[in-house]
């Protein structure tokens, strides 16, 4: 849920209208990528959604897009000719079907990042606990004395970033 959380708050946070398509709950939707223009792709998505999808007011979020891998190579097309209209892609298993891929990438045109879960450092600073993170980035285990109430305050800290995991929108609620 990271990738996505990530997606939908780009989203909020820069007022455009999220264009969401999860290719792994909504297998057909990748038939509305058929034509190569990008106009009427968005018009199709636009009919199939109901949204309103102005380039310059919208955000296309293509979720578990390892369900369409052929999709990737097309989303030059958005690229080149609606560069106004942000467009992610983004797959839980999008390293395997890279792997082993036999389209053609749109090379110069796709930026690749990597995401993992917040690390515990970033858990405690998401949880309000960046005091706690800053005194366990300065000390130098073996060298210094950790008090026992900050042990066992980043000890509870500890077991809840392991119940709750790395996940932002866990992590948020």
């Amino acid at each position: 849920m990271g990738k996505t959380w990530l997606m939908r708050e780009f989203a909020k946070s820069t007022g455009r209208t999220l264009i969401e398509i999860n290719f792994e709950k909504d297998q057909e939707s990748a038939k509305l990528f058929h034509d190569p223009n990008p106009t009427s792709a968005l018009k199709a998505i636009e009919a199939y959604t109901g949204l309103n999808t102005s380039p310059a007011k919208s955000f296309l979020f293509l979720d578990e897009i390892q369900a369409a891998p052929q999709l990737l190579s097309n989303l030059r097309w958005f690229s080149e000719e609606l560069p106004e209209l942000p467009v992610a892609s983004v797959g839980s298993l999008l390293d395997c079907v890279l792997a082993n891929h036999t389209f053609s990438m749109p090379v110069g045109r796709v930026r690749y990042l990597y995401m993992e879960p917040f690390s515990f450092e970033e858990f405690l600073s998401a949880t309000g606990c960046d005091k706690q993170r800053q005194f366990l980035a300065a000390f130098h285990i073996g060298q210094d004395r950790m008090p026992p109430p900050i042990h066992q305050k980043l000890l509870g800290a500890f077991r809840d970033y392991l119940i709750i995991g790395g996940m932002p929108d866990v992590v948020s609620k």
